[in-house]
């Protein structure tokens, strides 16, 4: 069936029911296609394929879309046939990337996803969508200030025309956006612009327009730390080895010789020389780490020793963490909510060696192995002792149940420690144990896991190379995404998300306290489709009708 675009006589009236009256060729939406309603009330197929659509799109007015917003467009989706759309966006994008989600990297764990409850999504045609909780921090970007204002439908980020964003990194009220030609936006609270606290930006500004020597550079990683009491600090890396900072700095975190906070970008570390990768933590204190192109390891701020001393105001060098004979790849801290009662006494920090070795550094105040997660190391590394071994990925998270989870690098989970709903073994453990899924068949392949949370519990998940999705731990508002909420017990196996598509990325955001945590998850299809699942007070799923226990698509 051809679409005829001389004939704009049909009207989208939203989701069918049996029992209401429509007219002639009225257009509703019936498993999960579009119909036109007949004179004599039958439906016929509308435009359900590829071919049906010859032109950009055809404007159906009037009526509620499915998502309640007035006025779409018919237009074609690349081979996955048509779909509606508003009419302020453009025809035929799709979501391309996610906002990276965690603290450091993509796949790091975490006591806030990246965005908190306000998710971004990169699409085809590099603009940036965004939807749930606004603030009036200015971290939607949306040009205005909207106190706690919560909006289900996606609405573009305010980037000048032609701008091309390639990725998104953030915190809780804090964004960093880098564009096709290697330059940073930043936007919201302390976003390297500002003289002072106050000065929110509610629109991405360009960071070369603030430091002009940025301009000949290029931006090839960012980490977005965040306080448990409000914003952090955030670290750019270039390509040529100079790393730039602004932000909170009440413990030196910057390095520059100071505890006063930077609210316009400059650069730090100069004296390093060059540098290769950037570790970076908030929590109630506040620290960064940097690494030389000779695998040498620096520290500023304040991280409470775990064998990274010594602290201080200036970058400082640390040689405990090379005296293993194989450098430092990586650095983990689960010190990201160092705050209420009990939780300091169960901090850690995880290198990862290029050996594959991992050791974890306790902070002191409680070294023991009691619960299975701590190691053995306190504060002192013990060459012979390494925590885990084969390690690519490991996530260690505070809290009255500390716990560990392990990706080898022959794509398996494993876990170690004590939380309610997260042990393959129903308990304890200081061994590790691999997770299986309800068949009781080894997980393998895995390609990225996370772990948000603090406290008292934790959300857990991980990413198969042949795109399975499984989420678990805390999942009371449905963040296992498998149809009903909290019924997820890994002692028996984990299920995999109900997601009819292969995923291949996903993030969560979120926040976890003492005994809750509240979790939104988002799932990446092959075809560039983007699920939502989870928490949904905020309406980050997309929807304004509680949470969602099964995956819903997010309708752009």
């Amino acid at each position: 069936m051809q679409i005829d675009i001389t004939k704009l006589g049909y009207r989208w009236v939203g989701q069918y029911s049996p029992t209401a009256t429509y007219k002639e060729n009225d257009i509703v939406y019936k498993d999960s296609g579009a119909y036109k309603v007949n004179a004599d009330g039958t439906l016929t197929e509308f435009a359900l394929g590829q071919s049906d659509v010859t032109t950009k799109g055809h404007l159906l007015t009037g009526g509620d879309s499915i998502g309640g917003v007035n006025s779409q467009i018919l237009h074609s989706k690349l081979n996955s046939g048509i779909e509606f759309r508003h009419t302020d966006e453009r025809n035929g994008t799709y979501v391309k990337r996610l906002m990276n989600d965690g603290i450091n990297s993509s796949h790091r764990g975490a006591p806030y996803g990246s965005g908190y409850y306000t998710p971004m999504a990169i699409m085809s045609d590099g603009t940036v969508r965004v939807w749930g909780q606004r603030n009036n921090d200015g971290r939607a970007g949306v040009g205005v200030s909207a106190n706690n204002i919560n909006t289900y439908r996606p609405m573009q980020v305010c980037f000048p025309k032609g701008v091309v964003i390639e990725q998104v990194y953030g915190n809780v009220n804090c964004r960093v956006a880098v564009d096709s030609t290697g330059q940073s936006w930043g936007w919201g609270h302390y976003d390297g612009h500002g003289t002072s606290a106050v000065s929110n930006s509610f629109i991405p500004k360009k960071h070369s327009d603030t430091l002009p020597e940025l301009a000949s550079e290029k931006i090839v990683d960012v980490i977005t730390s965040y306080l448990w009491y409000g914003v952090g600090h955030t670290l750019l890396l270039t390509e040529s080895g100079k790393v730039y900072g602004y932000g909170v700095n009440n413990y030196g975190q910057l390095g520059d010789s100071t505890t006063s906070n930077v609210y316009t970008i400059k650069r730090i570390g100069a004296e390093l020389g060059k540098i290769i990768r950037m570790f970076s933590q908030g929590s109630t204190y506040g620290w960064t780490i940097l690494q030389t192109e000779n695998k040498d390891i620096y520290t500023s701020g304040n991280h409470g020793g775990y064998g990274l001393n010594p602290q201080g105001t200036e970058f400082q060098k640390v040689s405990l963490l090379n005296g293993v004979g194989s450098p430092v790849k990586d650095i983990i801290s689960n010190l990201h909510d160092f705050h209420g009662a009990g939780t300091s006494y169960y901090g850690s920090l995880v290198t990862i060696h290029e050996n594959g070795n991992a050791y974890v550094f306790s902070n002191g105040f409680y070294s023991s192995n009691t619960w299975g997660s701590q190691g053995y190391n306190g504060m002192n590394l013990v060459v012979s002792d390494p925590f885990d071994t084969n390690v690519k990925e490991l996530i260690t998270m505070n809290g009255g149940y500390p716990n560990a989870l392990s990706l080898r690098n022959d794509g398996t989970i494993w876990h170690r420690g004590l939380h309610y709903g997260t042990s393959p073994t129903g308990g304890a453990s200081t061994t590790w144990n691999q997770f299986t899924d309800y068949n009781s068949n080894a997980i393998t392949n895995v390609i990225k896991i996370f772990m948000s949370g603090g406290h008292y519990t934790h959300h857990m998940s991980a990413l198969t190379q042949d795109g399975l999705l499984y989420c678990w731990g805390n999942t009371q508002n449905g963040g296992d995404g498998i149809g009903v909420a909290n019924t997820n017990d890994p002692s028996t196996g984990l299920r995999p998300v109900k997601i009819p598509e292969k995923i291949i990325d996903y993030a969560v955001y979120g926040y976890g306290s003492s005994g809750t945590g509240y979790f939104s998850v988002f799932a990446l299809s092959e075809t560039n489709t983007l699920y939502a699942f989870g928490y949904n007070t905020y309406y980050a799923v997309n929807d304004y009708n509680g949470y969602k226990s099964s995956p819903k698509r997010v309708v752009f």
